[in-house]
């Protein structure tokens, strides 16, 4: 509902997701292949010739993202998102107690923590990244709804979820980033792994270090059907090509549960109630969602057949992104203009805008508000 209210139209927001998440595949894909080629080459120097960096991109895209891709349920991806994020904490550890070691042991020398130059603000549009949560909201409110079976319960649940999560990605950044300026001071690279020697003195590979590159591009690999989701889910709306097969429920087969509710239809949900637009009270959902459908996640009968114009569309996207990622090098300036044009709208000025909209928002949380639009 609020959406709708602030972008006029449920195109706008759907063109701004839609981009947000092409060009941030695009930039996993590239990190992916960085990453991944970088580890493998150095552990196993004989497949730098043999496995190039375009062979890892199509290897990782038909053995994993098209697969991971093509599911589709949400909770069907906690296993692999699991996976990622133990090979992130692993990283995340590396990277803390070298810093804490070589801080303890006044290894730097004058450090000025704060300090301000020209590259914090393109930094600020980089850790933007870390907190575009607001596309799987639907998603993650309908998996909820659909494991509490209560209205109420899943509010309190969705609640607890955002507040942990930004909360975690909030520490986790700025933690990572205090270490890796303690360790290595004015001289700490964009990505702090490049500070970090390959070889060790003997000339045979650093096996930790290598283990780090190769475990963020596992961490990226299954980072990727999550942000992907949003952008596919999007498309599949906007051009009207459905999830399921129609007609192909079979003898006692239940019907499909409902899903979130698509952009149209709460358009659609919005001019039946009129205009107004108010805070979610404690114990109550959205008006607009619950008028518009939104229920227990599209899970669907297991016996429902995938869409084949919907799988199309899947492999259509993923191969374009992964395609575009593989022939492109350094892709850090577009990631920067994308989180200045696209992902500072949605992940500040949005939800700013939102709360100023809300006719109960308190005054403490109205401040709030402005902070986010005009930051």
């Amino acid at each position: 509902e609020a959406w709708v209210r602030v972008g006029g139209t449920a195109a706008t927001v759907d063109a701004i997701i839609f981009f947000e998440v092409v060009i941030t595949c695009i930039g996993f894909t590239i990190l992916i292949a960085d990453y991944a080629s970088f580890g493998l080459h150095g552990l196993f120097p004989r497949l730098r010739g043999t496995l190039p960096r375009t062979a890892l991109v199509a290897l990782f895209t038909l053995l994993i993202l098209l697969p991971l891709c093509l599911v589709r349920e949400l909770n069907k991806l906690s296993k692999t998102s699991g996976l990622g994020l133990c090979s992130i904490l692993y990283a995340y550890m590396y990277v803390v107690s070298d810093g804490l070691s070589r801080s303890l042991a006044h290894e730097v020398e004058e450090m000025q923590w704060f300090l301000l130059h020209g590259q914090v603000f393109p930094m600020l549009t980089t850790f933007v990244a870390a907190y575009v949560g607001h596309m799987l909201a639907p998603a993650i409110w309908a998996q909820c709804l659909d494991a509490t079976k209560d209205a109420e319960g899943a509010w309190v649940s969705f609640q607890r979820i955002v507040v942990f999560s930004y909360m975690l990605a909030c520490a986790g950044y700025i933690s990572f980033g205090i270490a890796g300026y303690a360790a290595f001071g004015e001289h700490v690279e964009a990505n702090v792994l490049k500070n970090y020697p390959v070889h060790e003195s003997d000339g045979s590979p650093a096996v930790w270090t290598l283990l780090c590159w190769l475990l963020i591009s596992v961490a990226l690999v299954f980072s990727y059907p999550l942000i992907f989701r949003c952008g596919r889910d999007t498309a599949a709306d906007v051009l009207r090509i459905p999830m399921y097969s129609s007609g192909c429920s079979h003898a006692g087969a239940s019907p499909p549960l409902a899903r979130p509710a698509t952009s149209s239809e709460l358009e659609q949900a919005l001019a039946r109630q009129g205009p107004g637009l108010s805070s979610p009270r404690r114990g109550e959902i959205p008006r607009a969602a619950s008028a518009a459908g939104v229920r227990p996640s599209g899970e669907g009968s297991p016996r429902q057949q995938t869409s084949r114009r919907w799988a199309v569309l899947v492999v259509a996207l993923v191969c374009t992104t992964n395609g575009i990622g593989a022939c492109l090098g350094d892709f850090g300036m577009v990631l920067s203009l994308r989180g200045a044009v696209l992902g500072c709208p949605l992940c500040f000025m949005l939800p700013g805008a939102l709360l100023l909209r809300c006719a109960q928002t308190p005054r403490s949380w109205r401040m709030v508000a402005w902070v986010l639009v005009l930051f």
